[in-house]
């Protein structure tokens, strides 16, 4: 799915780490990018492959402490063989990374052994920069469930490539951990060549990733990258000037595990960035979504317009197939900020996507990137589902979407025996050691509250 794609003055870099996939104690690795001097931040995610169904876990860049969760899941969930229910997620760090740093730490917390768990990560970072030409790039992210050949298809860029520059692609992956095991990466219908091992500073079988900044119109390799169109081992990035056509505006590309039959391996993302030759129609500065009350309310910020006519605000329930709801008249011709909202006065009752598709005079239209919608509190139902009643040893608690719950269990005269804090869907309270006879149970969750009488056996 095309997660991000943009054009702007200036330039784009990223680069990766992953620990040892049999990591459990807190580790830290080394992301180094490459940022112009005098360039400002427009736009940083660090991206990250989840293996199953974790919990919650809190990373570490630079001294941030950034939560990977389900409200920041970006795509749909797919399977895999580690962990099952798979899926990538991706936090807006534009506020965290400093443009005049280009080293980052980042500090992983113990995980469980190679399955369920937060795995493979990648820094990037679209950086404003007046002095610089245009440069067009794009974020495409995984939503097929793991096997021998994953085919991602043909992937529409929003802004056509000029091969008068370079154009690159970078491989963000993970557990390919020798030639044997490793991943065929096909562009345009040609291999380029297999990806296998731990990237630098990784751990094992963690990576391959390929490192790179792209600024005047010319692909630079970082780490243990080379530039030119293979890839082999770690060295997963490719210049692909050779297999494309000037103006074009779509990438073909397919993953062929190189062990026909396995399906273990795990592309969760490629990034492209290339010259176009396609004129700059807006400046989007700001995207983003809140709830308030019962609607999602859109915000969006151009610094400047051109040739604007108007925007389609569009939907979607899986990130793929989406829906117009509403059109928004564009400025025109504009070189001011301009402030736009909408409210999704009957937003989906589970998690949705939403873009803006932005619509010139002349009939083109250009896609911004894509955000993901906190679930409006008011239309969650938090009611738990609490069993065995009566209970003998063990207590269960049930919540139908992700919650902070506190609980408290009282006795008949109603002195406390019992309270915790709850933050997983299912729970399992120890009742054993309670005496015979009946107790209230008092859940607090979300401003919810809840009352239930049970009897212990």
């Amino acid at each position: 799915m095309s997660f991000y794609q943009d054009l702007f003055l200036g330039g784009v870099t990223g680069a990766g780490y992953s620990p040892d996939y049999f990591q459990t104690s807190p580790v830290t690795g080394i992301i180094t990018v490459n940022i112009s001097a005098g360039s400002t931040i427009r736009k940083a995610y660090l991206m990250c492959g989840r293996l199953g169904p974790t919990p919650p876990t809190v990373v570490t860049l630079n001294g941030t402490a950034l939560t990977f969760d389900i409200p920041n899941q970006v795509t749909p969930t797919f399977n895999t063989i580690y962990g099952g229910a798979s899926a990538v997620h991706a936090i807006d760090v534009t506020a965290v990374v400093n443009p005049a740093v280009n080293v980052y730490s980042l500090t992983i917390p113990a995980q469980s052994s190679t399955s369920n768990r937060y795995q493979d990560y990648y820094l990037y970072i679209a950086y404003n920069n007046g002095a610089l030409p245009n440069v067009a790039t794009a974020i495409f992210l995984n939503t097929q469930n793991a096997a021998t050949t994953m085919n991602w298809g043909t992937l529409t860029l929003n802004y056509s490539i000029n091969t008068a520059g370079d154009a690159g692609y970078s491989f963000f992956g993970g557990y390919e951990c020798g030639n044997g095991d490793g991943e065929n990466l096909i562009l345009n219908g040609t291999n380029l060549g297999i990806v296998w091992g731990q990237d630098i500073n990784s751990g094992t079988c963690g990576g391959p990733v390929g490192s790179f900044y792209y600024r005047n119109n010319v692909l630079t390799a970082l780490s243990d990258d080379n530039i030119n169109q293979s890839v082999s081992g770690t060295e997963a990035l490719s210049k692909f000037n050779a297999l494309t056509t000037n103006g074009s505006t779509t990438v073909s590309l397919n993953h062929d595990h190189q062990n026909l039959g396995a399906t273990d391996n795990h592309p969760w993302g490629g990034i492209f960035a290339w010259r176009s030759g396609a004129a700059l129609p807006i400046e989007l500065t700001d995207f983003s979504i809140k709830c308030e009350k019962d609607k999602a309310v859109l915000n969006w910020i151009t610094s400047s317009e051109t040739n604007n006519d108007y925007f389609l605000v569009e939907r979607s329930a899986n990130a793929i197939d989406f829906k117009s709801l509403a059109s928004i008249k564009g400025a025109g011709n504009s070189y001011q900020k301009k402030y736009y909202t909408y409210s999704d006065a009957e937003p989906m009752r589970d998690v949705s996507y939403y873009r803006l598709k932005q619509i010139d005079g002349d009939g083109n239209s250009t896609v911004s990137n894509i955000i993901r919608s906190e679930i409006c509190q008011s239309h969650l139902d938090f009611t738990p589902i609490v069993f065995p009643n009566p209970a003998d040893e063990i207590l269960n608690i049930h919540f139908k979407h992700p919650a902070n719950a506190k609980v408290i269990i009282r006795n008949i005269v109603g002195e406390i025996v019992f309270e915790a804090f709850l933050e997983n869907i299912e729970n399992s309270i120890d009742v054993h050691h309670l005496d015979s006879g009946f107790y209230f149970l008092q859940i607090s969750v979300e401003e919810n509250n809840f009352l239930q009488k049970f009897l212990k056996n």
